[in-house]
């Protein structure tokens, strides 16, 4: 359930609204640079 992966589950939730949602990559590779970077920000 949800409970168990809250931590997980409110990292993918804003991974996607602050990081997926608001970019267009050209290619998949642009779109692990730009994931590493994220991260390590």
């Amino acid at each position: 359930n949800c409970l168990d992966n809250a931590v997980m589950e409110n990292f993918f939730g804003l991974l996607k609204s602050e990081f997926f949602y608001l970019q267009e990559f050209e290619s998949v590779e642009e779109f692990i640079r730009e994931l590493d970077k994220y991260i390590d920000y």
